[in-house]
Protein backbone atom coordinates (compact mmCIF):
# COMPACT_ATOMS: atom_id res chain seq x y z
CA UNK A 1 0.00 0.00 0.00
CA UNK A 2 1.76 3.33 -1.50
CA UNK A 3 0.90 6.56 0.40
CA UNK A 4 0.18 10.09 -1.68
CA UNK A 5 -0.64 13.44 -0.46
CA UNK A 6 -4.21 15.20 -1.87
CA UNK A 7 -3.61 17.72 -4.01
CA UNK A 8 -6.42 19.49 -2.56
CA UNK A 9 -5.43 19.80 1.03
CA UNK A 10 -2.63 17.78 1.20
CA UNK A 11 -3.38 15.44 3.65
CA UNK A 12 -1.43 11.86 3.99
CA UNK A 13 -3.77 8.88 2.64
CA UNK A 14 -2.99 5.60 1.03
CA UNK A 15 -3.90 5.18 -2.62
CA UNK A 16 -6.37 2.09 -1.83
CA UNK A 17 -8.49 4.66 0.11
CA UNK A 18 -7.82 7.79 -2.07
CA UNK A 19 -10.14 9.45 -4.93
CA UNK A 20 -7.61 8.97 -8.03
CA UNK A 21 -7.82 11.74 -11.15
CA UNK A 22 -5.68 11.74 -13.88
CA UNK A 23 -4.31 15.15 -14.67
CA UNK A 24 -1.95 16.31 -17.40
CA UNK A 25 -1.46 12.21 -18.14
CA UNK A 26 -0.58 11.99 -14.59
CA UNK A 27 -2.00 10.63 -11.77
CA UNK A 28 -3.43 12.48 -8.80
CA UNK A 29 -5.16 11.68 -5.42
CA UNK A 30 -7.78 13.30 -3.38
CA UNK A 31 -9.59 12.92 -0.58
CA UNK A 32 -13.09 12.63 -2.28
CA UNK A 33 -14.43 13.70 -5.53
CA UNK A 34 -15.40 17.08 -3.69
CA UNK A 35 -11.55 17.86 -3.23
CA UNK A 36 -11.35 16.79 -6.68
CA UNK A 37 -14.12 19.23 -7.92
CA UNK A 38 -12.62 22.18 -5.49
CA UNK A 39 -9.31 21.59 -7.34
CA UNK A 40 -10.40 21.38 -10.53
CA UNK A 41 -12.68 24.85 -9.93
CA UNK A 42 -9.65 26.45 -8.24
CA UNK A 43 -7.36 25.76 -11.31
CA UNK A 44 -9.54 27.02 -14.22
CA UNK A 45 -9.76 29.86 -11.88
CA UNK A 46 -6.27 30.29 -12.09
CA UNK A 47 -6.37 29.56 -15.39
CA UNK A 48 -8.70 32.43 -16.58
CA UNK A 49 -6.73 35.01 -13.97
CA UNK A 50 -3.71 34.09 -15.13
CA UNK A 51 -5.03 34.75 -18.99
CA UNK A 52 -6.14 38.02 -18.14
CA UNK A 53 -2.95 39.55 -16.82
CA UNK A 54 -1.48 38.15 -20.20
CA UNK A 55 -4.45 40.28 -21.89
CA UNK A 56 -3.22 43.00 -19.60
CA UNK A 57 0.34 42.70 -19.99
CA UNK A 58 0.17 42.52 -24.27
CA UNK A 59 -2.35 45.81 -23.57
CA UNK A 60 -0.21 47.59 -21.85
CA UNK A 61 2.91 46.72 -24.22
CA UNK A 62 1.28 47.97 -26.76
CA UNK A 63 0.11 51.29 -25.50
CA UNK A 64 3.55 51.89 -24.80
CA UNK A 65 4.71 51.20 -28.41
CA UNK A 66 2.04 53.42 -29.32
CA UNK A 67 2.67 56.04 -26.97
CA UNK A 68 6.47 55.93 -27.81
CA UNK A 69 6.19 55.63 -31.35
CA UNK A 70 8.57 52.33 -31.80
CA UNK A 71 7.28 49.34 -33.48
CA UNK A 72 8.93 47.56 -30.58
CA UNK A 73 10.71 47.70 -27.17
CA UNK A 74 13.70 45.60 -26.06
CA UNK A 75 14.54 48.48 -23.26
CA UNK A 76 14.15 46.40 -20.06
CA UNK A 77 13.51 49.63 -18.21
CA UNK A 78 10.03 49.78 -19.37
CA UNK A 79 9.40 46.18 -17.31
CA UNK A 80 11.29 47.59 -14.52
CA UNK A 81 9.67 50.97 -14.12
CA UNK A 82 6.08 48.76 -14.39
CA UNK A 83 7.03 46.49 -11.59
CA UNK A 84 7.79 49.41 -9.34
CA UNK A 85 4.50 50.82 -10.31
CA UNK A 86 2.40 47.87 -9.45
CA UNK A 87 3.82 48.07 -5.84
CA UNK A 88 0.67 50.32 -5.63
CA UNK A 89 -1.68 49.88 -8.97
CA UNK A 90 -3.25 47.09 -10.65
CA UNK A 91 -2.13 46.35 -13.93
CA UNK A 92 -6.28 46.94 -14.61
CA UNK A 93 -5.83 50.47 -13.61
CA UNK A 94 -2.89 51.23 -15.43
CA UNK A 95 -3.58 49.99 -18.54
CA UNK A 96 -7.01 51.96 -18.45
CA UNK A 97 -5.23 55.12 -17.43
CA UNK A 98 -3.05 54.76 -20.61
CA UNK A 99 -5.74 53.96 -22.69
CA UNK A 100 -7.95 56.90 -22.00
CA UNK A 101 -5.22 59.15 -22.04
CA UNK A 102 -3.29 58.18 -24.99
CA UNK A 103 -3.60 60.95 -26.74
CA UNK A 104 -2.44 63.41 -24.75
CA UNK A 105 0.90 61.11 -23.20
CA UNK A 106 1.87 60.70 -26.55
CA UNK A 107 1.54 64.65 -27.32
CA UNK A 108 3.85 64.76 -24.24
CA UNK A 109 6.57 62.65 -24.90
CA UNK A 110 6.61 63.40 -28.82
CA UNK A 111 8.14 66.21 -27.35
CA UNK A 112 11.18 64.98 -26.00
CA UNK A 113 14.36 64.24 -27.50
CA UNK A 114 16.58 61.30 -26.81
CA UNK A 115 16.43 58.20 -26.93
CA UNK A 116 13.43 55.40 -25.75
CA UNK A 117 14.71 54.87 -22.22
CA UNK A 118 14.12 58.70 -21.29
CA UNK A 119 10.64 58.54 -22.79
CA UNK A 120 9.90 55.05 -21.12
CA UNK A 121 11.20 57.54 -17.45
CA UNK A 122 8.51 60.24 -18.40
CA UNK A 123 5.88 58.22 -18.90
CA UNK A 124 6.36 55.97 -15.80
CA UNK A 125 6.61 59.77 -13.91
CA UNK A 126 3.63 60.68 -15.37
CA UNK A 127 1.49 57.07 -14.25
CA UNK A 128 2.76 57.74 -10.56
CA UNK A 129 1.89 61.27 -10.38
CA UNK A 130 -1.62 60.95 -12.16
CA UNK A 131 -2.77 57.52 -10.98
CA UNK A 132 -3.30 58.25 -7.46
CA UNK A 133 -6.28 60.66 -8.36
CA UNK A 134 -7.91 58.74 -11.21
CA UNK A 135 -10.73 57.09 -11.24
CA UNK A 136 -11.68 54.77 -14.20
CA UNK A 137 -14.24 56.15 -16.49
CA UNK A 138 -15.76 52.28 -17.42
CA UNK A 139 -16.24 50.26 -13.92
CA UNK A 140 -16.87 46.80 -14.47
CA UNK A 141 -19.14 45.06 -11.34
CA UNK A 142 -18.66 41.70 -10.88
CA UNK A 143 -20.79 41.93 -7.76
CA UNK A 144 -24.37 40.98 -7.89
CA UNK A 145 -27.17 43.66 -8.20
CA UNK A 146 -28.74 44.46 -4.40
CA UNK A 147 -31.91 45.67 -4.20
CA UNK A 148 -32.02 47.53 -1.34
CA UNK A 149 -35.67 48.72 0.37
CA UNK A 150 -34.94 52.11 1.60
CA UNK A 151 -38.28 52.60 3.11
CA UNK A 152 -36.99 52.01 6.51
CA UNK A 153 -37.80 55.36 8.05
CA UNK A 154 -40.30 58.00 7.57
CA UNK A 155 -39.34 61.47 6.91
CA UNK A 156 -40.37 63.59 9.50
CA UNK A 157 -40.05 67.06 8.76
CA UNK A 158 -40.69 70.07 11.60
CA UNK A 159 -41.14 73.70 10.71
CA UNK A 160 -40.61 74.54 14.40
CA UNK A 161 -37.87 76.17 14.66
CA UNK A 162 -38.29 76.98 18.46
CA UNK A 163 -35.05 76.33 20.49
CA UNK A 164 -35.50 73.24 23.28
CA UNK A 165 -33.15 72.60 26.59
CA UNK A 166 -31.86 69.08 27.42
CA UNK A 167 -34.87 69.23 29.87
CA UNK A 168 -37.56 69.34 27.73
CA UNK A 169 -35.77 66.67 25.61
CA UNK A 170 -35.28 63.87 28.49
CA UNK A 171 -39.33 64.39 29.06
CA UNK A 172 -39.87 63.34 25.57
CA UNK A 173 -37.66 60.03 25.81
Amino acid sequence: MAACKCRKCQANLSTKNAYKATINNRSAYFCNEEHYAKFLSEAAADAKKKEHSKQLQDKFYNLMCEILGVNGITNTALWKEKTEINKVFSDDVIVAYLDENKSWITASVSKLSGGVYGKIRYVSVILRNKLGDYKPKIVVNDAPNVQVDETFYDVVSSTNKKRRSLEDLEDEF
